[in-house]
């Protein structure tokens, strides 16, 4: 794969905003003719930004030391 194309991918996947978007890179990361680790890795990062989307409304509560005023 032409290293330019694969890092528009990533940089697409990363842009990313929604489930539709996540699911029209995956057709093309499915289309394009790559080597196996290239593959591995899109494929790790659509899943990976799609869990990002799915779970970016929730907030975790951080621990916070009492204070003693």
């Amino acid at each position: 794969m032409d290293a330019r194309h694969y890092f528009q991918l990533t940089d697409a996947i990363a842009a990313a905003n929604s489930v539709d978007a996540i699911s029209s890179l995956r057709q093309v990361v499915s289309a394009t003719d790559m080597h196996p680790l290239e593959r591995r890795v899109l494929e790790r990062a659509l899943r990976t930004r799609a869990d990002t989307l799915r779970l970016g409304d929730i907030v975790v509560p951080t621990a916070r030391p009492e204070r003693a005023d």
